[in-house]
């Protein structure tokens, strides 16, 4: 017992001297930045259909805003993270065959989703006098707040045919299902970003971002299972303000 304890405490010793050492390897140069940005967000719905083939998936646009924010160890590398409010969704077409004899179809039906996103990533950097190129490569978590959908023509045929057409789009709130439905989602997050440093620590941001899940957005709770993921490419512009540099 001692023994075991002895090595947990070497352990911890070492763990602490290492975290220690990085500490103060950090260079005098470390600052922290925030800033605001937003822009267009298309979002592919990644889907297998097995039984379902009837039904066709189609990419839908939204928007995303960002509240950036970047940690810079040293010239060349950072992190970075924040927090992202995404609406996207996707568009369904086709018809779907329920136990061999109902037919359901759908015509333009679109779902809109919102996120909240939490991403984290690396930030590899290249500075000049007033540019700063940045590519981000990490992972992100999201958290479903809501869902809509937007139709004007469903039905179902079973031995007869029954058609719900309306002149104007209607809207439909979805309601989140514990055993059916995800609302943790969580995946990896690549980007590209370009700032152009305007005066007193003010810059201007461009970026473009990409979002791939990892998880499904439905549970496994049917024997006929299909795998549906969300796959969001953002283009942004915004503005970053590096605050005060951190004092040793």
């Amino acid at each position: 017992m001692k023994t075991q304890r002895s090595r947990f405490e070497k352990r911890k010793t070492h763990l602490f001297l290492a975290m220690l050492f990085v500490a103060l390897g950090l260079p005098a140069t470390a600052q922290w930045s925030v800033g605001i940005s937003g822009g267009y967000a298309y979002n592919h719905f990644d889907y297998d259909p097995q039984y379902m083939e009837g039904l066709h998936f189609k990419g839908h646009h939204g928007f995303a805003i960002d509240v950036p924010v970047k940690y810079q160890f040293n010239d060349w590398l950072g992190l970075s993270s924040g927090l992202s409010f995404q609406k996207k969704g996707y568009v369904l077409d086709g018809s779907c065959v329920l136990q061999g004899y109902a037919v359901f179809f759908y015509e333009n039906l679109k779902r809109h989703d919102s996120y909240l996103v939490i991403p984290v990533c690396a930030e590899f950097t290249l500075n000049t006098k007033n540019w700063y190129f940045f590519l981000d490569a990490g992972g992100y978590v999201g958290c479903w707040l809501s869902s809509a959908y937007e139709y004007q023509t469903i039905g179902t045929f079973n031995g007869l045919r029954f058609t719900l057409s309306f002149r104007e789009p209607q809207t439909q709130q979805k309601e989140w299902m514990a055993e059916s439905d995800r609302r943790i989602e969580c995946g990896l997050a690549a980007g590209l970003g370009l700032q152009w440093h305007v005066f007193n620590g003010l810059s201007l941001l461009v970026t473009s971002r990409c979002h791939y899940a990892l998880t499904s957005q439905q549970r496994d709770y049917q024997i006929k299972h299909f795998p549906s993921r969300n796959v969001t490419l953002a283009i942004q512009a915004g503005l970053m303000y590096n605050l005060r540099q951190t004092k040793r």
